[in-house]
């Protein structure tokens, strides 16, 4: 997710448009696509964390809550979904945040640059 914020933020930086108002439109174009893998996978995943399980052993299928499978993989689940939902949040504010921070300093850099060939 990370990766498509910042490739839609150059994008808009070679269409011209300044880091700020880049990071803004390309955090408004992607809010929606970031946010619904995040949600549709953490929503896929609540059945395995609380415990229930799809019994194909014999016929016909049946899903059981608490099976003996499900103690094995709801701590996974659990901790799939607590590391999406943080790393979205991160997504959305820290990526912002660092590339305008990065682009700035960036700036700052290449004007001391040119003042001191001046």
């Amino acid at each position: 997710n990370a990766i498509v914020l910042i490739d839609c933020i150059r994008q808009r930086r070679e269409e011209g448009m300044p880091a700020a108002d880049a990071v803004a439109t390309a955090g408004k174009m992607r809010l929606r696509p970031v946010l619904l893998t995040a949600v549709t996978t953490v929503l896929g995943l609540i059945p395995m964390a609380i415990g229930y399980s799809l019994e194909i052993h014999e016929w016909p299928p049946r899903f059981i809550a608490g099976a003996e499978t499900s103690a094995w993989w709801a701590p996974m689940a659990v901790a799939v979904i607590f590391g999406l939902s943080v790393s979205t949040v991160l997504t959305l504010v820290l990526v912002p945040v660092m590339y305008t921070l990065f682009d700035h300093i960036i700036n700052r850099v290449k004007h001391r640059l040119v003042k001191e060939t001046d």
